[in-house]
């Protein structure tokens, strides 16, 4: 069990709770889009044209299977920002595995986004700059604890080769 002090399990519940009201906004940013649509925001200033045809009725381009790729890219984005905002605070090696396993959660759901999906391109360029910060907060926990031993992904067996210990000065 990973023990927090009360100021990490606060950030650590803001983040978290942040990360599910984001993922969450996909049905009201839907709803406001919609509301939006059918409200006209004009200024005073200026003449609101006569209309010299019935306007054409645009039929929404978004299907059910658009709704849910976007709720996977923003799910991925609430990954992504929960863990941006623990790795303010983060200091414990306990911490910064939590943020690598967010970093992985949100490349993983990116990675699921089909080529012809409109979210494609930017969930690629989002892939590389997430495995950075993934590849920044694994080097982070595992500098946090020197004798961690990690898997070579070189191998194909499941040896674990156990990081050299730092703590001792050499020719001792």
């Amino acid at each position: 069990m990973i023990l927090l002090s009360s100021h990490h399990r606060a950030t650590f519940l803001l983040a978290v709770s942040l990360a599910f009201a984001i993922a969450g906004c996909s049905e009201f940013n839907s709803f406001w889009d919609s509301l939006r649509s059918q409200l006209s925001f004009s200024s005073i200033d200026t003449p609101t044209p006569t209309p010299t045809a019935t306007p054409e009725v645009v039929p929404t381009l978004e299907t059910e299977a658009d709704k849910e790729i976007a709720a996977i890219y923003e799910r991925a984005q609430g990954a992504a920002y929960v863990a941006t905002f623990s790795a303010e605070s983060a200091q414990t090696p306990e911490e910064w595995q939590f943020i690598s396993e967010l970093w992985q959660e949100a490349i993983a759901t990116l990675q699921t986004i089909p080529p012809d999906s409109p979210y494609y391109d930017a969930a690629q360029e989002q892939i590389l700059q997430y495995q950075a910060n993934l590849k920044s907060a694994q080097e982070k926990a595992n500098l946090s604890n020197p004798n961690l031993i990690i898997p070579d992904p070189s191998s194909d067996n499941t040896t674990f080769t156990p990081l050299p210990d730092f703590s001792q000065p050499e020719g001792d």
